[in-house]
């Protein structure tokens, strides 16, 4: 048997021949280095690639309050669009959005506002980290097309961290 292969391009160290296979003998595998520079490159891609997904998750949270509020919007309107006076004893006055009042900025309630007083109809609470700013407290929107309260259009903004929505309510009762 030979250490090495006479014909061949490349020789091999430390080999021996077995019948017609070239078998390696000695150490093989990686270095320390090249180990080190592997879990450098994969940390690397994992830091950038984990930041990405949190900024992504965050601005989805964001999203999804949103997008939660303006549904519950157009619903209590559409609640008071069909007088729908559950929980209501006298005259329907309209379903009444309030912010805060509960606990914070970061809850926000209906309610039928009727001549005999007042019934809750949803409190819906914000996720962490999200509060809501809005240029009135209080809207109520009106029964049969009367439009809202609002003597000007309100904004409403959602906020987060990683930045804020807008939604508008228009005196006539629009949301946009």
């Amino acid at each position: 048997m030979s250490n090495f292969q006479l014909n061949s391009k490349f020789k091999i160290r430390n080999s021996k021949l077995i019948g017609n296979w070239k078998l390696a003998t000695g150490n093989y595998g990686y270095t320390l280095i090249e180990v080190l520079v592997g879990l450098a490159i994969i940390s690397l891609l994992f830091t950038v690639g984990y930041a990405g997904y949190r900024d992504f998750a965050k601005r989805q949270v964001l999203n999804n309050a949103y997008e939660e509020l303006k549904i519950n919007l157009n619903s209590a309107r559409q609640r008071a669009l069909s007088g729908d006076k559950d929980l209501c004893n006298g005259t329907f006055l309209g379903i009444q959005l309030a912010f805060g009042g509960l606990t914070d900025r970061a809850a926000y309630q209906f309610y039928p506002k009727c001549s005999g007083g007042e019934g809750l109809y949803s409190v819906s609470t914000l996720p962490s980290g999200i509060t809501v700013d809005t240029t009135s407290a209080r809207i109520l929107f009106k029964p049969v097309g009367q439009g809202t309260d609002l003597t000007s259009d309100a904004t409403v903004t959602v906020k987060s961290a990683t930045g804020e929505r807008k939604i508008y309510i228009t005196k006539q009762g629009t949301i946009k």
